[in-house]
């Protein structure tokens, strides 16, 4: 959030369903949250240091693990949905790639042990795949692949020409949303199908079908969050 006015200040928060009730749950610049399963917990980036506190903002803890990393910065964190263990990515070349740690933050290691360049990974609801973003080593723009946990089998799912972000696994693992160049989009979890469904940035899919994003207001004067069904249908607005 980047209202500074006094009763909106910049911090990480969380409303309902509806848009109502707002809470901040901690002051700051805290970028990328994601709940874990049980509703209790969020983890989070700030300046590239991975944390995690409760909803009320109590019981703040910090990942210190890595340390072996020469560039320690960690981005865009999410949780398995067994709760176990959080996935992130370290943008750093050859020594970065695709990590985990277990949700206590006392043990980490690369995901499936391999060394395997990407960013905002996130592990299928079953735990068989990754999903991830990645450029470079002959391909032009950003696509999103998929990843077995095996490691062999590496799907390329977008060829579009686009700067596609922010891939998003739907609760059954049957689909996948993400952002191109602000064009919001679907697809079935092995590539095909691929629709658009609006215009919106940095999808999440939630627990009940329903697709959060950003994009800006109707005057286009600040960014705000939506709702859509992954049909494309159903938007509504919820925050102002």
């Amino acid at each position: 959030m980047y209202d500074t006015a006094k009763n909106y200040p910049n911090g990480l928060y969380i409303i309902d369903k509806n848009g109502n009730n707002r809470k901040l749950v901690l002051a700051g610049f805290h970028f990328s949250p994601a709940w874990s399963p049980d509703g209790q917990w969020l983890v989070f980036s700030s300046g590239g240091t991975l944390q995690k506190c409760k909803i009320d903002g109590s019981q703040l803890t910090v990942f210190t693990g890595l340390s072996q990393l020469k560039y320690r910065e960690f981005y865009y964190p999410d949780w398995t949905s067994d709760g176990k263990h959080i996935v992130f990515d370290n943008p750093f070349g050859n020594i970065g790639g695709l990590f985990y740690s277990n949700s206590d933050f006392n043990s980490a290691g690369r995901i499936f042990g391999l060394e395997v360049f990407g960013r905002e990974p996130e592990l299928s609801p079953n735990g068989n795949n990754i999903l991830y973003r990645r450029g470079g080593a002959g391909i032009e723009h950003n696509e999103i692949f998929l990843l077995d946990t095996t490691g062999v089998k590496e799907i390329q799912l977008t060829k579009n020409k686009r700067d596609n972000r922010g891939p998003t696994w739907s609760q059954d693992g049957l689909w996948i949303a993400w952002s191109g160049d602000l064009r919001l989009s679907v697809m079935n979890a092995n590539g095909d199908n691929q629709i658009e469904i609006g215009f919106g940035n940095d999808p999440s899919w939630s627990i009940n079908n329903e697709i959060v994003y950003s994009h800006a207001n109707a005057n286009y004067s600040k960014e705000v969050l939506y709702v859509i069904s992954p049909d494309g249908k159903n938007k509504r607005q919820v925050t102002q």
